[in-house]
């Protein structure tokens, strides 16, 4: 998810291990109004486009076509040939 927040600029990756210099960066992020107000943008846009609810529920909706589908058995295999 780091890499996520990264590609889009929807947030901040902070220091794992350092928690100094994440509370740093953490306040250099929300004292810089234009740099949240992008990553505003960014997080808004990545949710629209990628956790939608509508498609999430196409996704969703392919699974569990996939998961009722029956197994495919050597017979039936043969039956559809």
């Amino acid at each position: 998810q780091a890499d996520l927040l990264r590609e889009t600029g929807a947030g901040l990756v902070l220091p794992a291990g350092d928690p100094e210099g994440a509370a740093a960066a953490l306040l250099e992020f929300l004292r810089d109004e234009e740099r949240l107000a992008a990553a505003r943008r960014a997080a808004r846009e990545l949710a629209d486009e990628r956790f939608g609810r509508d498609l999430l529920a196409a996704r969703l909706e392919t699974v569990l076509r996939a998961a009722a589908e029956p197994e495919p058995t050597p017979e039936r295999e043969l039956q559809s040939a």
